[in-house]
């Protein structure tokens, strides 16, 4: 192999890598929610579905980097809450400061309604087995759910994990709103 150059002539070489990972990684989370009415029978009427991805709030983020590798508390129990109107989501949405959006809590329940998620698959977790159902005891308009650690309804605080919305649907007292979230990760 010959490796000298002519003179006035110029080299040049690339290099490229292409070991490790790619670099990257997402929390998605996905939210269906269905709207029932009680028949004079007993049987429920479906009035409407609505699916919607949701934002991971940053305080959310920060929580699932926290208590997986940096020693924070790990919360145990959360909690779905409903949105009224139209809301306006924003990744610097907190349990205590979410300026675009108000909490819808016209439902017979006490509290909001706890989240019972089934084990972890494929980087997967979701409450499609024991949904959300809040039984609405005033007329009103939803607009998306949120997931939060305190169960008390209309109260600030606590740690917002993720919010998800969808054009504001009226629902009628009586009504039964169901709600499932899952939430993934995976690698980019």
């Amino acid at each position: 192999m010959n490796h000298k150059g002519i003179a006035g002539e110029s080299m040049s070489a690339d290099v490229k890598t292409t070991g490790g990972l790619g670099g990257g990684a997402s929390v998605v989370g996905h939210w269906v929610f269905e709207a029932y009415r009680q028949r004079p029978d007993g049987s429920r009427k479906k009035l409407w579905r609505e699916e919607a991805f949701n934002l991971v709030v940053n305080q959310g983020l920060d929580g699932l980097l926290g208590s997986t590798l940096a020693a924070w508390t790990q919360i145990t129990s959360w909690h779905v809450g409903v949105t009224s109107g139209n809301p306006t989501i924003a990744a610097a949405d907190t349990g205590a400061s979410h300026a675009g959006w108000d909490e819808f809590t016209d439902y017979t329940a006490t509290e909001r309604i706890g989240y019972t998620p089934a084990a972890v698959s494929g980087q997967s977790i979701d409450n499609s087995a024991a949904k959300a159902s809040f039984s609405l005891n005033a007329a009103g308009s939803i607009g998306g759910g949120f997931l939060i650690s305190v169960n008390s309804k209309g109260v600030s605080g606590g740690s917002l994990y993720a919010v998800g919305s969808f054009t504001q649907k009226v629902l009628s007292s009586g009504d039964i709103l169901e709600v499932q979230a899952t939430f993934t990760t995976a690698a980019a």
